[in-house]
């Protein structure tokens, strides 16, 4: 299986938003066969094996960036607070605080 189909598969997997992803991906796990296959052996069906790294690869990404955007509010709240509290620890007046900080 050439690259190109490759790409093509797992867009088609993906979705045509995560073209990049599959060219990423197929390249990664091109670049993983030439650093494993040397020391293990070339498997039986390298496609296959290069197809199946290939997808563990994107589905590892679209997990991460799906949990990333459920808790990205949460993360933003979190730095938001420790700014407001940074920023009223470094006034020592409380009152000039509240009315600089808000």
């Amino acid at each position: 299986m050439k690259r190109e189909k490759m790409v093509a598969t797992l867009t088609g997997i993906f979705g045509p938003e995560h073209l990049t992803l599959a060219e990423d991906v197929v390249q990664e796990a091109l670049a993983r066969a030439l650093q494993t296959w040397p020391y293990y052996g070339v498997p039986k069906n390298p496609p296959a094996w290069i197809m199946r790294a290939s997808r563990n690869l994107a589905l590892d990404v679209v997990r991460r960036q799906k949990v990333f955007r459920e808790k990205e509010a949460e993360i933003v709240r979190l730095i938001e607070t420790q700014s407001r509290t940074r920023r009223r620890r470094s006034f020592p007046n409380r009152k000039l605080s509240t009315i600089i900080c808000g």
